[in-house]
């Protein structure tokens, strides 16, 4: 209904209010000179000009504080799936705060890899899950901590229980290991090169550096950042930015075989049709 509500103007003043060759960055990468990338820009964007209005970056800061919600579960029926589908986390800070490298180390032993704790708990230990893991969104003022995957739908109360016992040990309950944290920091170092081989992934990491205004030697310092990221950061970070009582949790399946369970769980429970819009039972 609302794309359907759209007009060309709508369309058109949107473009001409965010679209500006004054705000642009152009970035290339490729087997091309600089020269024949700023001849084939020219070709293509030479004619754009700039809005007859002054312009300028609308930028809102960060809020003065955001207070979290206490755990809550929200539900969607799917009756009939085979599986449950489970989100879990809470914003956390943005992608420039100091404790970036800490939360990144954290996040990957975590559920960031294959050994991680998540994925070592649902599908290694107890076979809910083909695989579960975390991940952080980074935005430049709030980014999102999740957890996440499909298990089996006669387990999800198991599943969403285990869920919630890893974010309370990782935040202090049963804090990360030395080797936990060097097998974290070896993933990450091991991995680092990889993610620079095609033109796609160069071009990716560099959008990246201007989307949150790194500096220009940021790609070179990564190593010494992450090799200088001791245990006890780790666990300082893990006890201020892991927050298992304001977990946002999120499950799509079959409410008639998954409800009873979660609601032995004792955490807030709140229906959703499939647009996010809440409902009464």
């Amino acid at each position: 209904a609302s794309v359907a509500a759209y007009t060309r103007d709508d369309l058109v003043k949107h473009f001409q209010h965010h679209f500006d060759p004054r705000a642009v960055t152009l970035i290339v990468v490729g087997d091309v000179s600089v020269d024949e990338a700023l001849q084939r820009a020219e070709q293509a964007l030479g004619g754009w000009s700039t809005a007859a209005t002054p312009w300028h970056l609308e930028e809102s800061g960060a809020p003065a504080s955001i207070t979290l919600a206490p755990t809550t579960l929200y539900l969607v029926d799917k009756p009939g799936a085979a599986q449950s589908i489970i989100r879990s986390g809470h914003i956390t800070v943005p992608r420039k705060h100091e404790d970036y490298f800490k939360l990144l180390l954290l996040n990957f032993a975590f559920g960031g890899q294959f050994s991680a704790r998540l994925n070592q708990n649902l599908r290694q230990d107890k076979g809910y899950s083909y695989g579960f893991h975390s991940s952080i969104s980074w935005y430049s003022l709030s980014s999102l901590l999740s957890a996440g995957g499909s298990v089996q739908t006669a387990v999800t109360r198991e599943s969403v229980e285990e869920i919630l016992k890893e974010f309370r040990d990782i935040h202090g309950s049963r804090p990360l290991s030395q080797d936990e944290l060097a097998s974290a920091r070896d993933g990450l170092l091991r991995g680092y090169p990889a993610g620079f081989e095609r033109p796609g992934q160069v071009l990716g990491h560099l959008v990246q550096l201007v989307v949150h205004d790194l500096p220009d030697d940021y790609f070179r310092t990564v190593s010494s950042q992450l090799a200088s990221v001791t245990l006890e950061q780790v666990h300082q970070v893990a006890a201020q930015r892991v927050l298992p009582g304001q977990l946002q949790g999120l499950v799509v399946g079959d409410r008639q075989k998954v409800e009873p369970g979660l609601r032995e769980l004792g955490i807030p429970l709140v229906y959703l049709d499939s647009d996010g819009a809440e409902l009464t039972y």
